[in-house]
């Protein structure tokens, strides 16, 4: 957690001194309960609300601050055997994910390339969801 709060704030004052958009990766666990995420989920939090506030900052100089926020992503580490405790119900994980399965991280990079772009240049201060409706 120490690691990325400090880098958001240290990207947040370099970015700040010019103009443009700063995009953070939250995630949607910063605003759902998920059993054996509470350090991850603390930190993901502490992101989002550091994205929102700034994003409140900086608005009147034009720098635009957008979190993204995915939800499951198939990667090699979230499909691991060991990733969680042994005896934990996986199933949970199952119920609360999107009808689509987990994102491809092609599909938050897109997001987050979005949120970037011109395309977004109206978009800020809020949270951009990228979670195929899984918390719907």
């Amino acid at each position: 957690m120490d690691v990325s709060e400090k880098g958001l704030a240290e990207t947040a004052a370099q970015a700040a001194a010019g103009t443009g958009v700063i995009v953070n990766t939250a995630s949607l666990a910063a605003t759902q309960g998920n059993p054996y995420m509470t350090a991850y989920a603390a930190s993901k939090g502490a992101e989002l609300a550091f994205s929102l506030s700034l994003a409140a900052e900086l608005t009147g100089r034009r720098i635009r601050v957008v979190p993204v926020s995915p939800g499951a992503v198939g990667t090699p580490l979230t499909r691991a055997p060991d990733m969680f405790p042994a005896g934990l119900d996986v199933g949970y994980f199952t119920k609360i994910r999107s009808y689509f399965g987990a994102a491809d991280p092609e599909q938050i990079a897109s997001a987050i390339a979005f949120a970037a772009s011109s395309d977004a240049a109206y978009f800020t201060g809020a949270d951009l969801r990228v979670d195929g409706g899984a918390h719907t």
